[in-house]
């Protein structure tokens, strides 16, 4: 969807998430928590694109909280989800899990009414109003450096490769909001590189599954042992395509 200025784009996300928050409150959609999150990504990757290329500086103090309050629900509702997938259940680490779901649930319903009104208070700030996108020299310069800054050969360890795949995701965001016109002058491999961190997610929930699995000492199980050779031989052949893609 293209967007006539980063202030619309960042209000129709702004709405995304009161929506996501208004459902949440009459009821436990947990994909509603997943939209809210993404949604607020969007705002914030937009805002730090403003800041590098506009110097357009505007807090997010009150999204950072809902974010991070969100993400408790999303990380165990995502950790129940990767030991149901990969077979590794135990009855007691999934009942603990579940009561802390729900718990965390109950506490996130309680402040829905504070979330909402700091919403308010985040759209209310008068810079969120005027933002325009930056002229066309310095979009081309801001997709330049940030295609110059993705140093492929620094990426050898997980958590670089994650890093990587945010960075990724953050340029999309801005990217996807542009106008055909604009897309074609910062001449970034918007197509390709979505598909790249597409890829980096799936090998990302193996790599999680692998950590929560040895946090939880469910290691032991057969399974496991199959888990670790398909994440190292993802993580492998996704290197060579970081690669090519940067030819």
């Amino acid at each position: 969807m293209v967007y006539r200025t980063p202030t619309v784009y960042i209000q129709t996300h702004l709405r995304n998430v009161l929506i996501s928050l208004k459902k949440l409150k009459h009821g436990n959609k947990r994909e509603e928590i997943h939209r809210l999150r993404v949604g607020i990504k969007k705002i914030r990757a937009m805002l730090r694109f403003m800041k590098e290329s506009s110097q357009v500086k505007i807090s997010t103090t009150q999204l950072d909280i809902l974010f991070e309050d969100a993400g408790l629900i999303r990380e165990y509702s995502v950790n129940i989800r990767l030991l149901e997938k990969y077979k590794m259940q135990n009855a007691i680490v999934i009942s603990i899990l579940r009561k802390d779901l729900l718990r965390s649930e109950k506490n996130f319903k309680s402040r829905i009414h504070l979330y909402i009104a700091d919403l308010d208070k985040f759209e209310k700030q008068k810079s969120i109003t005027k933002l325009e996108w930056p002229n066309v020299k310095k979009l081309k310069k801001h997709f330049e450096k940030k295609n110059s800054h993705l140093n492929i050969k620094k990426i050898k360890s997980r958590k670089k490769l994650h890093q990587f795949r945010m960075k990724l995701k953050r340029l999309l965001y801005v990217y996807d909001a542009l106008s055909v016109t604009k897309k074609k002058l910062v001449k970034f491999k918007g197509k390709e590189i979505d598909q790249l961190q597409n890829e980096i997610g799936k090998w990302h929930d193996l790599f999680t599954a692998k950590q929560l699995i040895r946090k939880l000492n469910l290691d032991k199980k057969k399974v496991f042992v199959s888990i670790i050779k398909k994440e190292k031989k993802e993580f492998k052949t996704l290197l060579p395509q970081l690669k090519n893609i940067w030819k």
